[in-house]
């Protein structure tokens, strides 16, 4: 059986993440004061593929949240309700890719042999 995630835990995670980007843009700064411009840009890139994840990562729980409440009615019908495929091929494409989230694999292989 999954586990839900705690609210708490959840803002504990993306309390921790804004603090260490908002670290990086600090560190970021010094390098551009010291010159170091090459340097900042990867530093940069990192920040922006950071929030990138952290704002999929958003849409993913509200997708999971989604298909959550709707379960009885996915259960009910055999084929896939119409107003749920974004929400189930997003969570299906998603999963292999979250290997912090074995769950998600879990739930695919169920949609799957759906």
């Amino acid at each position: 059986a999954a586990q839900a995630v705690h609210p708490a835990d959840k803002a504990a995670v993306r309390n921790r993440r804004e603090l260490q980007l908002r670290q990086m843009r600090r560190d970021i700064a010094k390098l551009l004061e010291a010159g170091q411009e090459a340097t900042a840009r990867i530093r940069v890139e990192h920040i922006i593929r950071e929030e990138n994840m952290m704002a999929a990562q958003e849409i993913l729980e509200l997708f999971c949240e989604l298909v959550a409440v709707r379960l009885p009615v996915i259960e009910a019908q055999k084929e896939c309700p119409i107003d749920l495929k974004e929400a189930i091929s997003s969570t299906c494409f998603a999963a292999p890719r979250c290997s912090d989230l074995p769950q998600l694999m879990q739930v695919q292989v169920m949609f799957v042999t759906k």
